[in-house]
């Protein structure tokens, strides 16, 4: 642990903090969380002014993405299970988020997903078509994992993965900020970072995590990360033997207490047509009741966990299975008995926002007034539309912009 500072030298080290960025002219900053909103964010700190930031970016998991990133299976089995699409690339109008759509499309990341989408009855079958809207899906191979790699790469920022943070605090000597984290590929060996002047939280489940943000005297800002309330979604992932007769891509489900969408993840830009991969998303209601403090303390990987998850899997493969031969029962083509061919479940907990957070609402960010040093916390939960892609992106790039100015501001004063 890092011996915990006096007040009054988290105040001279607040005053270090700002002070160091601005005498060169640029700040430090740690990123925790390598999901859309962290990586947009450090895109933006990195490219929006000559003076770019120097920018790390910490994240747990494997790869970057968050819940944008993908699950692949065999072959080219593919599914975007956490972010389906995107409108009109990455934003919509009234975001500020252009320039990052250019920068996806500089790179050919993003292409429109072509198809006809609408919603069907789960009762009945029956489908209807929806006015179009322009969808767009990343094109790279490898999802957002990949994309977002690429971005970080060209702007300099640097990205360490399987990066679990366990402690952000002020440093002990010469003032900044320090993130005390641990290696998933090395056994959990520990490594500190120091020097930094900014850290921004880009995973609002950091503020639950036992001691990372304690050091900061940032409770005001944890406590806004606690407060939104999220809700639980179940995905299925599965190949069919063959190609559904249905009318549609992609469907809102009607009428159906476990399913409220699905999609045919095959028919995507870029995508492998004959891997016949779809996806299906619950409802809220069906989460809730598998998703209980019960099952989520239950470890991953774990027997009782396993038994758990395959459970979901079943019962959703049910409804999918049923729903689909039911939609395409009017094809007047003769074919196969439609069959699952490969089933997985995948549990996202307390993690789709219902609702921005209400300090968030009109800077699309949070930021600390009671700590010392600059804490933000960024994310879905923070600006419209919330629980997509267009609001982490909007946040990210907001929270960037607003340290730049600040210590930009500083620089100019001294």
């Amino acid at each position: 642990m890092f011996p915990p500072p006096c007040a009054r030298a988290r105040a001279a080290s607040s005053a270090r903090s700002v002070a160091s960025a601005a005498s060169r002219a640029y700040p430090r900053v740690a990123i925790v969380g390598g999901g859309v909103s962290g990586v947009s964010c450090a895109w933006r700190a990195r490219t929006a002014s000559d003076r770019a930031a120097t920018v790390d970016v910490f994240d747990a998991g494997r790869a970057l993405g968050g819940r944008a990133c993908a699950r692949h299976g065999g072959g080219d089995a593919r599914w975007d299970h956490g972010s389906r699409w995107t409108r009109d690339g990455t934003g919509g109008e009234g975001l500020g988020v252009e320039a990052w759509t250019e920068a996806l499309e500089a790179r050919d990341a993003t292409r429109t997903w072509r198809g006809t989408f609408g919603r069907v009855c789960a009762s009945r079958g029956t489908f209807v078509r929806e006015e179009d809207v322009i969808r767009r899906v990343i094109a790279r191979t490898g999802g957002w994992d990949e994309a977002l790699e690429d971005i970080l790469g060209e702007c300099g920022a640097r990205a360490r993965t399987s990066a679990r943070v366990v402690e952000v605090r002020r440093d002990a000597r010469g003032g900044g900020l320090s993130v005390r984290w641990s290696d998933a590929s090395k056994n959990g060996e520990e490594n500190v970072e120091t020097g930094y002047d900014v850290v921004v939280f880009a995973d609002k489940n950091i503020a639950r995590a036992v001691g990372v943000m304690d050091g900061l005297d940032a409770e005001d800002v944890a406590r806004e990360m606690r407060a939104v309330d999220s809700a639980p979604s179940l995905a299925l992932m599965v190949t069919l033997n063959r190609a559904p007769m249905v009318p549609f891509v992609g469907a809102d489900v009607d009428n159906d207490s476990t399913l409220s969408w699905i999609a045919n993840e095959s028919s995507k830009s870029g995508r492998n047509a004959s891997t016949n991969c779809w996806i299906a998303l619950s409802t809220e209601r069906y989460a809730r009741e598998k998703v209980t403090p019960e099952t989520s303390a239950t470890r991953p990987g774990s027997p009782e966990w396993a038994a758990w998850i395959d459970q979901v899997a079943d019962e959703m493969s049910a409804s999918f299975i049923r729903l689909v031969r039911l939609a395409e029962a009017s094809s007047p083509t003769a074919a196969a008995p439609l069959e699952i061919t490969f089933a997985r479940a995948h549990r996202w907990g307390a993690a789709f926002p219902l609702a921005v957070a209400r300090g968030a609402r009109v800077n699309k960010f949070l930021r600390s007034a009671t700590s010392g040093a600059l804490v933000y916390a960024i994310g879905d939960y923070c600006a419209e539309p919330v629980g997509t892609v267009e609001g982490a992106v909007a946040s990210g790039l907001a929270c960037a912009d607003d340290i730049l100015a600040r210590c930009f501001e500083a620089n100019s004063k001294l």
